[in-house]
């Protein structure tokens, strides 16, 4: 989705989603508003085990006050907000 769009639906209270597989793991980022805030979450894991949440090689939460700030956090791990989805 282009930037413009990534902005305006987490701005309107709609979340985006990005899904990626590596050779070794999959893993995904969630990012919604809630209140005032918008909330990203960060699971990650090996093949064959997505569902174990207890074997999971990544799983993080980050709050921020605006989505210039959650954009500056994707681009510092160099993850395109434009790859996102509805």
């Amino acid at each position: 989705m282009r930037l413009e769009t990534f902005q305006h639906r987490l701005q309107s209270g709609k979340g985006v989603t990005y899904l990626y597989r590596l050779p070794d793991r999959h893993g995904g980022i969630n990012i919604w508003k809630y209140e005032a805030v918008f909330v990203l979450t960060w699971e990650e894991g090996l093949l064959g085990d997505e569902f174990n949440e207890s074997n999971y090689t990544r799983d993080e939460v980050h709050h921020f006050e605006d989505v210039d700030s959650v954009i500056a956090f994707l681009q510092s791990r160099d993850i395109d907000p434009e790859a996102f989805t509805p």
